[in-house]
């Protein structure tokens, strides 16, 4: 008799015991079809062993139907997902709702081919600040892997990327190329073609780095550095570092590709962990980049610097920091819903169109109430700073871009857009003035972090525009020209300044030099966070007393606005990852279920 150890996707149920008599064709990673009170459902294996007669004689019930000849989800993935579930305290049974697509249940996916052991990697950076040029190195690598009869997974930041990447890719290699995101409707089919080895490339977001191999031989994360890769809305991890963990399971190679690589990259970089392929020329200082300050948005000594550049017919591009709030508007008339009490626009929430101001809740409508079209989504930043170029220069053509336009801009002047990479598939011509915008909301930030994400972005900006573009001028707009981030970024070049964070890190004991755990708990008043905050820190005392194991604590409380919500996060540092696992049950064991927090690790 074998006792099979099966995952349901159903919520609160963590695993099942049932029990066969044989184990033929059998395997850890099938789907298969079990009783569960009146009913059945489909589960999927994640361990098989064996009923001595020794052991106590318990009632398991049967199985009903084996789905599978070949598992969907092999051993490897099934091993990143309970290592995910350890580090991140999250049920294996909510991943799989998430990672598996719904439709899984119905369709069968069978496949009778074995796997062969792969050699082990060291993971690569490839630091190169044109993005064109990085893609070709990238290709070379993929062609390589591809003559090997290996599959590559190809993770980008954004949807419009994975169909631009595919472009190149489709002109450069002849194969079987699928992309891979969370609104992809024929999920069933591409993982069925990849467990049959009938597709080498899948480009994708980051929920595809669940995808399940027949021959995982080559991932490759671009923008490594990106904030884009961390998923906090239905269970916390970051493809980035799951990436990173899958290549060492599936002994894979793994490629980080970057214009500015995070610190943690740089350190592993600096003590031998990782490989660095090519190396940029850093003395390369084509670019002036000024920092100005601004009372106003467009100030004069701007405004000159505008003038003198649309004289010479040159175009100026203004470039926002990431910005999740959005207006709505009509596709056809551009009507704009308006609040009757402060008579401010509405911005556009997860489920309702919401003032900011008086916070007036109207209900999701996706047509206009004047002609009937259909409502769209625009850059709250975008239309303001629209509204205000318009009035000081109403002769000037403007356009705001948010995605890939297959537009004549030759007669545009001023280009407003929110992703640098914009620029390399719109193809603007003389490119003099590049204005980064909307960066003093982190500056007084005391998250750690999220100072580290603006750093990132601010070089990945100025690296980006020395790829692409030579001898322009680059203005930050602040409201802080004395701010010693902002003069660093803009006087030192980014291995110098990676230095200096490096060795600041080392003298604080901060990540890299340390491992984190972040507990996030989410709440409508502000006391109650305080509450669970003083919790935490009453067990890391009582956790110290006990095995003698410091912890590093910092305390971060945050009202999010367009939620109405208060937002109470603590970060635990210690030297030890296995101090830190063990610290995370002991939390559990102590909080229960009293409070619904999330918790991320950052170990990897």
């Amino acid at each position: 008799m074998y006792i099979l150890t099966i995952i349901l996707p159903i919520k609160n149920l963590q695993k099942l015991l049932y029990k066969s008599k044989s184990i033929h064709n059998i395997y850890v990673g099938c789907r298969i079809l079990v009783p569960i009170k009146k009913r059945y459902i489909t589960g999927i294996i994640i361990k098989i062993q064996f009923l001595n007669k020794n052991t106590r004689k318990v009632n398991f019930k049967k199985i009903k139907k084996i789905l599978d000849y070949y598992p969907i989800i092999n051993k490897n993935l099934i091993i990143l997902l309970k290592k995910i579930s350890q580090y991140n305290s999250y049920p294996i049974c909510k991943m799989l709702l998430n990672i598996i697509p719904k439709n899984i249940q119905k369709k069968k996916i069978i496949t009778n081919i074995k796997k062969k052991q792969k050699k082990k990697h060291t993971p690569l950076i490839i630091n190169e600040n044109n993005f064109f040029k990085r893609i070709n190195i990238y290709i070379k690598i993929i062609k390589k892997f591809i003559s090997n009869k290996c599959q590559i997974l190809f993770l980008t930041t954004k949807l419009y990327l994975t169909k631009e990447i595919f472009k190149i890719l489709n002109k450069k290699i002849k194969i079987k190329i699928e992309i891979l995101h969370s609104k992809i409707k024929n999920k069933i089919q591409i993982w069925n073609n990849i467990l049959k080895n009938k597709t080498s490339i899948i480009i994708g977001t980051r929920s595809a780095i669940f995808t399940p191999f027949y021959k995982l031989g080559l991932i490759i994360i671009d923008d490594e550095h990106s904030e884009y890769y961390k998923e906090n809305k239905q269970w916390t991890y970051n493809s980035r570092n799951i990436g990173i963990l899958r290549a060492k399971i599936e002994k894979s190679l793994i490629i980080l590709g970057s214009c500015a690589p995070s610190i943690k990259s740089f350190y592993n970089f600096q003590i031998g962990k990782y490989k660095q392929l090519n190396k940029i020329n850093i003395k390369d200082k084509k670019n002036k980049i000024s920092i100005i300050k601004k009372k106003i948005d467009i100030s004069n000594t701007l405004l000159k610097k505008i003038k003198d550049n649309l004289k010479k017919n040159n175009k100026i591009i203004f470039i926002l920091n990431n910005n999740y709030i959005y207006l709505i508007k009509c596709k056809k008339c551009q009507w704009k819903p308006k609040c009757n009490i402060c008579n401010k626009y509405y911005i556009k929430n997860k489920k309702n169109i919401i003032c900011n101001i008086c916070c007036v809740i109207k209900k999701n409508y996706k047509f206009c109430i004047k002609c009937n079209s259909l409502m769209e989504k625009e850059n709250l930043n975008m239309h303001l700073i629209y509204k205000k170029i318009t009035k000081i220069l109403p002769k000037i053509k403007i356009f705001k871009i948010n995605n890939i336009i297959k537009k004549n801009t030759d007669k545009i002047n001023i280009i407003i857009i929110s992703d640098i990479k914009l620029i390399l598939f719109n193809k603007f011509n003389n490119i003099k003035l590049i204005i980064l915008h909307n960066n003093d909301n982190i500056l007084s930030t005391n998250n750690y972090k999220i100072i580290e994400n603006y750093i990132h972005n601010m070089i990945n900006y100025i690296e980006e525009i020395k790829g692409l573009l030579k001898n322009n001028e680059i203005i930050i707009l602040t409201k802080y020209p004395k701010n010693n981030l902002l003069n660093n970024i803009s006087k030192y070049t980014y291995e110098i300044l990676i230095k200096k964070i490096i060795k600041e890190r080392k003298i604080i004991n901060f990540p890299p030099f340390t491992k984190e755990i972040i507990i996030t708990y989410i709440n409508k008043t502000k006391n109650n966070i305080i509450i669970f905050l003083k919790e935490i820190r009453k067990i890391t005392l009582q956790w110290f007393q006990k095995k003698k194991i410091n912890f590093q604590i910092l305390n971060l409380i945050k009202f999010i606005k367009n939620k109405n919500l208060y937002s109470g996060k603590i970060f635990l540092h210690n030297r030890s990852k296995k101090n830190i696992l063990k610290f995370i049950k002991y939390i559990k064991y102590k909080i229960k279920k009293k409070y619904n927090y999330k918790i991320n690790t950052d170990f990897i």
